[in-house]
């Protein structure tokens, strides 16, 4: 690879549709990696599940210059290495990227998240798997238990009273938090009844990929969990602690895939990337350093690009076409990580603009926003150090 990382570094980059920021600004340009090393790009990104279609169920134009937009920003970090998260069925049959392979369950329904993973065509995967992560590995489960939620003490336990207010005892069946609620607390505390329903939690899933890289092994995982939802429909506390709880088992059952694969693949060097739905120094952000982890944006050697990773720009009913947007170039939260292990050193982390331009359907040259959420970038490298 390190040819091919030579010619990364000295390729003349252009970046179009953003005002004429330097390139350099949203970490386009490739760090120069230390000898003895190899280096990696690695992307993730929720490219937001909606693509609206017509009475037909053929893509609107508009949907169709989004998904070019996408692949535009994409190709513009040109990753070895890509997680997406929203990746429902539509996308799969219009998320195609030249020089890529990928990983995706084509068991499932067509209907669900894949969290697939795209990887250059000239590396080496080994071995690779989808999973549910839920107590009983399927789509119909959840990951939090009632058990684990009366566990006094317990890494999971909820005090009686959070448990009373959300309608759980000791004989509530797991399947309880799948049910759907009409019920709602509105932002002014009142309670309402509501067509609109949601469930209490949500199954959820993670991708992983084990390649072997210039003699290493690398383990790759990229995930979606379960969403925060701070909106008014989800404003009870109980609620919100109860999703939370489960974030940080899903990153625990992750881990424990992880360690697994860890004692084939000895001396790996790991790396997990995803939408974690929430900020930083809250539980489940807190969970990741617990088990070794360190988060690449705050290690990194250079960082560039947007502050959060929430595209304050971008709205899903124009499917981002919209621009110029007095949100841009504003970032809220950060709920996208990539979070990597003491073997790897992360040598740029970027936050991409969430925008790229595009030849529309139409013929006419303009610039998309690209997701709710914006890709975030981190250039890492580890040492060559030949497998056991």
């Amino acid at each position: 690879m390190e040819n091919l990382n030579k010619e990364r570094r000295s390729s003349n980059v252009t970046v179009n549709g953003f005002k004429g920021e330097d390139a350099t600004d949203y970490g386009v340009l490739r760090p120069t990696v230390p000898e003895g090393n190899t280096e990696l790009r690695v992307m993730s990104f929720n490219i937001e599940k909606t693509l609206p279609t017509d009475d037909n169920g053929t893509l609107t134009d508009a949907a169709r210059n989004r998904i070019e937009a996408v692949k535009n920003e994409i190709l513009l970090y040109s990753p070895d290495l890509l997680g997406v998260q929203e990746d429902l069925g539509i996308w799969h049959d219009n998320l195609a990227l030249d020089g890529y392979k990928v990983i995706r369950d084509t068991t499932i329904s067509i209907g669900d998240e894949q969290c697939a993973i795209f990887y250059k065509s000239g590396l080496n995967l080994i071995t690779a798997k989808t999973v549910w992560m839920s107590s009983n590995g399927k789509r119909n489960g959840v990951a939090l238990t009632v058990a684990d939620l009366f566990e006094e003490g317990g890494k999971y336990g909820m005090s009686r009273e959070d448990l009373a207010i959300l309608g759980i005892t000791k004989d509530t069946p797991d399947s309880f938090f799948k049910e759907l609620k009409t019920i709602y607390v509105d932002k002014n505390g009142v309670t309402r009844n509501s067509s609109k329903q949601y469930a209490y939690l949500g199954t959820r899933k993670l991708t992983y990929g084990v390649f072997e890289i210039n003699g290493r092994y690398v383990i790759y995982v990229n995930t979606h969990l379960q969403n925060r939802s701070q909106n008014a429909i989800y404003s009870n506390e109980a609620l919100q602690k109860l999703r939370s709880r489960e974030r940080v088992k899903h990153f625990d059952m992750l881990q424990a895939i992880v360690d697994e694969l860890k004692e084939i693949y000895t001396d790996a060097v790991v790396f997990v990337t995803g939408d974690f739905n929430d900020v930083p120094e809250t539980e489940v952000y807190n969970n990741a350093f617990s088990h070794g982890y360190f988060c690449a944006s705050v290690v990194a050697q250079e960082r560039t690009g947007n502050s959060g990773t929430w595209n304050l720009a971008y709205n899903v009913k124009t499917q981002g076409d919209d621009y110029p947007h007095e949100a841009d170039g504003s970032a809220g939260d950060t709920l996208d990580y990539c979070f990597v292990d003491q073997n790897i050193t992360v040598q740029k982390f970027s936050v991409g603009a969430g925008k790229a331009a595009i030849t529309a359907v139409d013929g006419s040259e303009k610039t998309i926003f690209t997701s709710d959420h914006l890709p975030i970038v981190t250039d890492i490298c580890f040492t060559v150090e030949g497998l056991a």
